[in-house]
């Protein structure tokens, strides 16, 4: 930590080689991540899998499903095609649970 304080371009080196790095974290209810990480949290390429039966694998950004990913949750429902603020958009395909045997969903 001193290092880094008195040499910032050591600190700035190693947070750039950590971020490159894939993490593995389990959170403190079971939740696991497997993937990249950017200021502390889930950023980049991942996948989250909860204790309930959910896993999602895809695009995160500020540790919110963001971009192209595919989500699954504990009846089997998977949405997969595009999320923004952890919420998927309808731009994809749903198979499954609530959304009865399958549909696609305009893109665009």
């Amino acid at each position: 930590m001193a290092l880094m304080r008195r040499f910032p371009v050591v600190g700035w080196l190693c947070s750039a080689l950590l971020l490159s790095l894939p993490f593995r974290l389990r959170y403190p209810g079971g939740d696991v991540y497997e993937g990249e990480f950017r200021q502390g949290v889930p950023w980049g390429k991942g996948e989250i899998r909860h204790t309930n039966g959910r896993e999602y694998r895809g695009d995160f950004v500020r540790g919110q499903f963001e971009g192209k990913g595919r989500l699954k949750d504990s009846s089997g429902a998977v949405d997969e095609g595009d999320f923004v603020n952890d919420s998927f958009t309808g731009h994809g395909v749903a198979t499954g649970g609530r959304a009865g045997p399958s549909f696609a969903a305009a893109n665009g």
